[in-house]
Formats: C-alpha cells, sequence, structure tokens
C-alpha cells in the first residue's frame, strides 16, 4: 500500500538529491529541477567562499583561506556553513558530484536555469545534463530570478513567482489524467477520515496537521484550495535539514500558496 510517489521536485542540492532518489525508484518519476548542483567541486568552493565571507562580515578579520579549510576538513575536523556542521566525508560527497555520471530518468523532466539575469545560452553543464536525460523526454529552460532564494535575504525581498507559475504549467501538462475524476470539495475532505489529524484552527485554505512518520508525530501546515481535484498530484514540501518548514525567506509558504492559488 502507501502513496505512490508520481514526481520530485528540488532546488540546488535537493534537485540533486531529486535525480538521486528517482534513479532509485522502479515507478516512472517525473523530476522538476530548479538550479540543480551539477559540478560538486563547483559547489563545494561556493561553500567555502561563503563561510569565509561570513567570517569577515562578522568577526572583521581575516577569515581562513580555502586551503587552510581544506586542510581542517582533511584531518576531519568539521568546519560549521550556515548553521549546520559539515565533516569530512560529507564535503567530499559533495565534491563528486558529476553531472556526466547522472542516470537517465524514467519520466519527463524540466531543468530550470535561475539568473539573476537574462544569459545568451544556458550552461554547459545544463546542455550536457540534457543530453544526457535526452532531448525527446526532456525541457531546459531559464528563470530570471532576483536575488536566488538561496542567499540569506529579508522574506519580502524574494518573489518567487517567476519560478513557480512555468513550473506549475509544466506539471499540469505532465500529469493530464487519462481518467478524470470528480473534483472533492475542501470542506468534504475535512469530514472524511484520514491519518492526517488536523488542528485547531480557524483558516479554511492552511490548517496545522500532524501525522505520523515510522512511530513519531510530525507536524506541517496543510494547504487546501477552494476545490480539490482528485486528478492532480498532492505536493509535499520538506523542510531542510534542521530549518524551520516555512524555509529560507518562507520560500516554502509562498510556494504552497501559489500552488494552492492554482487549484491544487
Amino acid at each position: 500500500g502507501g502513496v505512490s510517489c508520481t514526481g520530485l521536485c528540488g532546488l540546488r542540492l535537493g534537485a540533486t538529491l531529486a535525480m538521486r532518489a528517482a534513479s532509485l525508484l522502479s515507478t516512472e518519476t517525473a523530476l522538476l529541477l530548479w538550479e540543480p548542483i551539477l559540478v560538486g567541486d563547483d559547489y563545494a568552493n561556493e561553500l567555502l567562499r561563503n563561510l569565509m565571507g561570513n567570517i569577515l562580515a562578522t568577526t572583521g578579520q581575516a577569515p581562513p583561506t580555502r586551503a587552510q579549510l581544506r586542510s581542517q576538513l582533511a584531518a576531519d575536523v568539521s568546519i560549521d556553513i550556515a548553521g549546520r556542521r559539515i565533516g569530512r566525508d560529507l564535503f567530499r560527497s559533495l565534491e563528486q558530484i558529476d553531472h556526466r555520471h547522472f542516470s537517465r530518468p524514467r519520466g519527463a523532466a524540466m531543468i530550470v536555469h535561475l539568473a539573476e539575469r537574462p544569459s545568451p545560452e544556458l550552461p554547459m553543464p545544463f546542455q550536457q545534463l540534457r543530453d544526457v536525460f535526452g532531448p525527446e523526454m526532456c525541457t531546459l529552460g531559464e528563470a530570471v530570478f532576483s536575488p536566488m532564494p538561496w542567499r540569506p535575504r529579508k522574506q519580502y525581498d524574494v518573489h518567487p513567482p517567476a519560478l513557480f507559475q512555468p513550473a506549475i504549467e509544466w506539471v499540469r501538462q505532465t500529469f493530464t489524467p487519462r481518467t478524470p475524476r470528480p473534483a472533492v470539495s475542501g470542506a468534504e475532505f475535512r469530514r472524511s477520515p484520514r491519518d492526517i489529524l488536523l488542528l485547531s484552527g480557524d483558516d479554511t485554505s492552511e490548517r496545522p496537521v500532524a501525522f505520523n512518520v515510522d512511530g513519531c508525530e510530525a507536524r506541517g501546515i496543510l494547504s487546501l484550495p477552494t476545490n480539490l481535484s482528485p486528478n492532480r498530484p498532492m505536493v509535499v514540501l520538506l523542510s531542510i535539514a534542521d530549518n524551520c518548514r516555512t524555509a529560507n525567506a518562507q520560500f516554502n509558504v509562498k510556494l504552497a500558496r501559489h500552488i494552492g492559488r492554482s487549484g491544487w
């Protein structure tokens, strides 16, 4: 039993993990990939540069060099990047990411390159990944998006609809049901028995919920459009590590509300 997974979506490293997860599934799984990490060594150097910049900004002192930080990691002394401890093995696994070794997905894929200004052409790793996936199964595009959602910003500075809307249109086309079923009202959903426990709240479109995950209680926010369509898949947004479930700049909140307004 259980719920089948029809697609995976991720941003940056989450997109790379989505590709890895899809390759382990035996079923056809669509992939929506926002700025996936394709060259691990570049990403590892970016993390170190961000750490150096943060040390300089917060202490006013010269930070360690990248070589010094790499020596520290090689000695299995972890470093703190954006509040997360990264050790030698994890850092090495990030460095080893290589888009040329990704498996061809069983389902359709949409790869979106994020840029702060229009690019004359997409970066070569994105074009090469499209070739790995197969042009007939892969949509490759670019979204002009500033500031980038993973950079520390005030929540009101991040305006993601330019990223969300094209993605939703692609999902709508990808998941066209073969046998349409009638819509279900949000009120009917709330009255029917479910494994999801609705917690107290007055908002009819967003409600706190609790559910069981391997014997532990997990909590989240359930967003319900006015009319629920059984022909559309449910979208589950996961928090990043130990971050708040709203995500950086309330990215998950904005995405969930945009999806809800689109009838999902």
